[in-house]
């Protein structure tokens, strides 16, 4: 895959989290320019659960997982350095503006690796596509089915 194209995706996503963070009251979020390594790193290996097909839940759980092998735990506030974090909880017990989080950043990186040319899984449907494929809806797990737009309509 290719490494340039998979930091797009994961810069407009971090931006766009960040962007929906600074709406909910929260500015913790660094530029992606000056984010910490270990914070793209998560982003990255984020992208790269979304281009698998990754529904919302699978990618928080990913996201968890990643955490807590970093020596993170749960904790009221995040605080990087003693690596705390209010979201290491199930899917499920998350907050809706959390878990809607999770859906805006697969349609970021969904919409940046398409206008890429990157391949892409969708969770159910095992399309394996560089844009959406023509005259075919597309459903992601949590998400409702597009009819896809390209060059053919």
């Amino acid at each position: 895959m290719d490494d340039s194209k998979v930091e797009a995706c994961a810069r407009a996503a971090h931006e766009a989290n960040r962007a929906y963070c600074i709406a909910l009251g929260d500015h913790s979020q660094a530029p992606w320019d000056i984010a910490p390594e270990w914070q793209r790193h998560s982003v990255r290996e984020g992208v790269r659960g979304a281009l698998a097909g990754n529904s919302p839940e699978q990618s928080h759980d990913g996201w968890c997982r990643l955490k807590v092998a970093e020596g993170w735990a749960w904790g009221a506030v995040k605080d990087p350095e003693a690596k705390t974090h209010p979201c290491l909880v199930p899917y499920d017990a998350l907050p809706p503006e959390h878990k809607a989080k999770d859906r805006l950043f697969l349609t970021v990186v969904r919409s940046v690796a398409a206008a890429l040319g990157l391949p892409i899984q969708y969770a159910g449907g095992g399309h394996s596509v560089g844009v959406a494929p023509k005259a075919s809806s597309i459903s992601t797990s949590g998400f409702p089915a597009v009819k896809p737009t390209g060059d053919g309509g």
